[in-house]
C-alpha cells in the first residue's frame, strides 16, 4: 500500500513540474495586421483556435480579448508522456487593424524549443490572415 501511495505521489510531483516550466519555455509576442477591423472578433478567434486545437480558457469583450490554449490534461501529461502546451493570449488593439498575439509554451527543453513554437505561431498567424482577409 505504501509503495502505491509513492508512485502516485511520484506521478502527481511529476505531472505538475512540466506545467511549471521548469524543463522549457518559450515566450514572444507578434502581430498581425488586417486589412478591415472583424466584426465579431472574439467569435472568430474562437473559432480558429478550436480549428487549431486549442481550447478557449477566457477573455473580455469589451476589449477583444481571448485567451486560448492547448493543455494537455494530467493523463497525457503523465501517462502518454505529452508534456508541450500553449497558452495564447490574442487582442484586437483599439485601431482594429493590429492583432497582437501573446504565445507562452512550456515543455521539455527538447519539445519547447523555438523551431516548435514558432511552427505554431505561424500557423495561428495564416488561419487568422485567412479568416480576416489579412
Amino acid at each position: 500500500m505504501r509503495f502505491l501511495a509513492l508512485m502516485l505521489m511520484m506521478l502527481t510531483v511529476s505531472g505538475c513540474a512540466s506545467f511549471s516550466g521548469l524543463g522549457g519555455q518559450f515566450t514572444t509576442v507578434e502581430t498581425v495586421q488586417l486589412s478591415k477591423q472583424p466584426a465579431s472578433f472574439v467569435d472568430s478567434v474562437i473559432e480558429v483556435g478550436k480549428s487549431l486545437g486549442y481550447q478557449y480558457t477566457g477573455g473580455n469583450r469589451a476589449t477583444n480579448l481571448v485567451q486560448l490554449a492547448d493543455q494537455p490534461n494530467f493523463g497525457e501529461s503523465v501517462v502518454l508522456g505529452r508534456n508541450y502546451s500553449v497558452q495564447l493570449s490574442v487582442q484586437l488593439k483599439p485601431n482594429g487593424g493590429t492583432v497582437e498575439m501573446t504565445f507562452i509554451s512550456f515543455g521539455s527543453r527538447s519539445t519547447s524549443g523555438e523551431a516548435k513554437s514558432q511552427k505554431r505561431i505561424r500557423e495561428f498567424k495564416d488561419a487568422l490572415r485567412a479568416k480576416f482577409g489579412a
